[in-house]
């Protein structure tokens, strides 16, 4: 899903592309690369993106389905492309978790460098409502929600 949203606050404005994605779930080598392989896709229509005559403020939010440990490498191409910053990273060294039955993080948000600018002041939330709301797993879900909150 790709959509574009506008944003204004009155002093300023801008739009900007958010991609949701979900990719591959469960272990195993060939679910990996799977993985792997959309997030090179996903890079090189991004990079395509910001060095072309789209749209350079780029969001992309979503189940990776693997965390910035343990799946590394399917993060490499957004990690070492030196245009994007892994928002959710701080959450992630701070033990955070959004898959509630694993606790581990495998939701996260990648901005693009263009987006990050007009995001100073931001910070990444992920709320405990499994911990605020009765049944949360069983109505709503087993995952959190990750949220990038800017000041406008």
């Amino acid at each position: 899903l790709k959509v574009d949203i506008s944003v204004d606050d009155g002093s300023r404005s801008f739009t900007f592309t958010s991609i949701a994605l979900h990719l591959k779930a469960s272990g195993g080598s060939e679910n990996r690369q799977r993985r792997l392989a959309a997030v090179v896709l996903l890079e090189d229509y991004l990079r395509t993106t910001v060095n072309g005559s789209g749209n350079d403020k780029i969001m992309v939010v979503g189940d990776f389905n693997d965390t910035l440990g343990s799946g590394a490498d399917v993060f490499a191409p957004l990690a070492d492309a030196g245009l994007y910053t892994i928002q959710t990273e701080d959450r992630y060294n701070a033990g955070d978790i959004s898959f509630i039955p694993s606790d581990v993080l495998l939701d996260h948000v990648v901005t693009t460098n263009a987006m990050d600018v007009e995001l100073p002041g931001s910070t990444t939330i992920i709320p405990r409502l499994d911990m605020q709301m009765t049944g949360y797993v069983g109505q709503v879900s087993d995952h959190l929600p990750v949220i990038v909150r800017a000041p406008l």
